[in-house]
């Protein structure tokens, strides 16, 4: 079976919160602009900017703590299919990406019913 990072349905409107970490350390965003984007096989890309501050299992982090949020709207949703993505953090003209490898974070938006 195949897993997936996030899990979102066809037309969602979600906010989701990440905490992006170096080191397995938060990130200090402070005068960032923090965009999600993401990419199909077909080339369908989003470029989402992302909000301050971000709640993941429950606990909430600061820009400061590296919290964002991802404010997926049904326009990021309408395209049913597995997307790729990354996260990129711009400060002072200087960019950062999270995942840093080669990996992506992997995005399943299944088709409604």
């Amino acid at each position: 079976m195949v897993t997936y990072e996030l899990e979102l349905n066809q037309g969602d409107s979600i906010n989701v919160g990440m905490l992006l970490k170096e080191g397995g350390v938060g990130v200090n965003l402070t005068g960032s602009i923090v965009t999600f984007s993401m990419k199909n096989e077909a080339e369908v890309e989003f470029n989402i900017v992302c909000a301050q501050g971000g709640t993941v299992n429950g606990k909430t982090y600061t820009f400061e703590e590296g919290g964002i949020t991802v404010p997926f709207s049904a326009v990021n949703t309408v395209n049913a299919n597995v997307f790729q993505g990354k996260v990129y953090a711009v400060k002072a003209a200087v960019q950062k990406t999270f995942p840093s490898s080669s990996t992506y974070i992997t995005v399943k938006i299944w088709e409604a019913i």
